[in-house]
């Protein structure tokens, strides 16, 4: 495999295709919502606190709490069916989006044209059977994760036992890193096999790990560089963020000295929307551009098995 140009292609026809950027923004991720800290009032209020009015102002928050839920329990409701419809939605287009990048790479590649559109009618056309496999793949995982619960558990009922527990659990999660390993190398390619070769989910898997055990060597490195590629856009991401939430922060603190206005805090949430969507820009490119390495990826060992199935067969 030619390594150099599998990278340098792959930056072409990410840069040279913007569009394809679309569909990186829902590839592989999600939303990740980070915690959040509220205070009420002055001073401050620790319901969890040993001194002598502890008891007193946590049985008081949790009354506090308990009535605002029973008051806007239609709201909580309603917020939970939203955010769940929300998740089905985001869910749904990152299948769509992982199709469509499989199948736009995969024409590019061959030097042919395609469009927006097209590739995401090849997402939508895809969608069933990338979702059952994405659904084996989580079955897959599940099986030793629970089996892991099941035996914690187990030692847990007998009691006493858990250094022997410990002694055991280290050389397990040893031996799960690569099997998790294996297996995601198999579902990158198994991926690219429902969306070119029309493979169904079971096959696909089989398929995807045939890959992964015909040709480890080049598998591996493969995924070393991608590994390398991921820690270099994940150091620019935080070059990226320091040079911008840093002086947004500086600002707002400064801009706030003289008294807080709305327009103020408007002025806020407009920066760091902005921070926001450079940094959703970069996300969606890096997610288009590994799309497109992995399938270019696909297609390099797959010639390079059809190369070596031809020089058995002029050999025998």
């Amino acid at each position: 495999m030619n390594y150099k140009e599998l990278v340098l292609r792959s930056l072409k026809l990410t840069w040279g295709h913007k569009w394809l950027w679309v569909f990186g923004l829902f590839v592989g991720g999600g939303f990740s919502g980070g915690g959040s800290n509220y205070q009420a009032g002055g001073g401050s209020f620790n319901p969890f606190s040993t001194e002598g009015q502890g008891d007193m102002q946590w049985h008081m928050f949790r009354e506090n709490a308990t009535n605002w839920i029973s008051q806007n329990l239609v709201l909580i409701l309603a917020l939970a069916v939203v955010l769940f419809l929300l998740f089905i939605f985001v869910a749904f287009l990152g299948v769509v989006a992982q199709g469509a990048l499989v199948g736009a790479a995969n024409t590019l590649d061959k030097d042919e044209e395609t469009t927006f559109s097209k590739s995401l009618g090849v997402g939508l056309a895809n969608f069933w059977r990338l979702f059952g496999f994405f659904i084996l793949l989580l079955l897959l995982v599940m099986v030793p994760v629970l089996l892991i619960a099941a035996f914690s558990v187990f030692i847990a009922l007998i009691g006493g036992a858990m250094f022997f527990f410990l002694l055991l659990l280290i050389p397990i999660v040893l031996l799960l890193i690569p099997v998790f390993i294996a297996i995601a190398l198999s579902a990158n390619f198994g991926i690219r096999a429902i969306v070119i070769e029309g493979q169904r989910p079971v096959a696909a898997l089989k398929s995807g790990w045939g890959i992964v055990r015909n040709n480890f060597g080049p598998v591996l490195l493969t995924w070393l560089i991608s590994i390398a590629l991921g820690f270099g856009f994940g150091i620019l991401i935080v070059f990226l963020l320091l040079a911008t939430i840093i002086p947004t922060g500086i600002f707002g603190y400064l801009l706030f000295q003289s008294g807080f206005t709305f327009a103020k805090l408007g002025i806020i949430v407009f920066l760091l929307l902005v921070v926001f969507a450079i940094f959703s820009v970069f996300r969606a490119a890096y997610g288009a551009f590994s799309s497109v390495y992995w399938t270019l990826a696909f297609r390099q060992i797959r010639a390079l098995g059809e190369e070596r199935a031809l020089g058995e067969e002029k050999t025998s």
